[in-house]
């Protein structure tokens, strides 16, 4: 009997027997927790940087002055693209102003805990422009970014600059532009900012109809640029 309990002990597991092993799945959990405590101690840090710029009135955000250190340590402009594509991936509210809330959640969709990793990100921002759902997304989000706080419509010289910072030198664009400096237009509306971008994606000009859902000032626009083509 002994012998035989013996050798039950040490037989080799055969199929059908469980190894006992480490739960894996909860090491990985722990694992990956402590990585996201890491990257939140990383990225916390990054916002107390440019936080609380003894000269921004408000406290509790990067403001201003705080955006404008962050701009020179990513070595570009506050007007630059990637600053706005930035603002946009961090769905920001107030332009030139990053809250808490906006950086935190921000920084981990885009995997930038520092200064050089946003730089390196920075870099390749206006692949935003390529894809034309992440470009219509950019387009809708700049009207209410950059209209200043308790205004309905958007002044008409940062309304173009929008649109040169967005379109970069299409000549189609320039040529609304121009036109705009012809009237005494001081603002745009949320419709036309959208109707701009409708009418520019799928209008082709010499067969506009006047008669179509497009607010006055596409119409306006259609006439004066006819009348400067038969003058080319």
């Amino acid at each position: 009997m002994s012998e035989r309990w013996s050798m039950t002990r040490n037989a080799p597991i055969t199929t059908g027997q469980k190894r006992h092993a480490p739960d894996d799945e909860a090491v990985a959990a722990k694992r990956a927790k402590t990585n996201e405590k890491q990257q939140q101690k990383k990225i916390d840090a990054f916002y107390q940087k440019y936080a609380n710029e003894p000269k921004d009135t408000l406290p509790g955000r990067i403001g201003p002055h705080g955006v404008k250190r962050l701009c020179r340590d990513l070595k570009v402009q506050p007007t630059d693209l990637c600053m706005l594509v930035l603002a946009w991936k961090l769905e920001a509210t107030v332009s030139c102003e990053f809250m808490y809330a906006e950086w935190s959640a921000g920084m981990k969709k885009i995997d930038c805990t520092g200064i050089r990793a946003l730089t390196k990100w920075c870099s390749t921002a206006d692949l935003a422009l390529a894809n034309p759902a992440d470009f219509k997304k950019l387009y809708d989000f700049t009207f209410n970014y950059a209209k200043p706080l308790g205004q309905r419509s958007l002044p008409i010289e940062l309304a173009i600059a929008c649109w040169r910072l967005l379109y970069r030198g299409n000549a189609d664009v320039e040529q609304w532009i121009t036109y705009l400096g012809t009237t005494t237009k001081l603002g745009i509306t949320s419709d036309e900012w959208t109707s701009f971008y409708d009418f520019h994606s799928t209008v082709n000009i010499n067969n506009y109809d006047a008669a179509g859902a497009f607010p006055i000032i596409i119409d306006d626009y259609v006439e004066w640029r006819l009348n400067q083509m038969r003058m080319e």
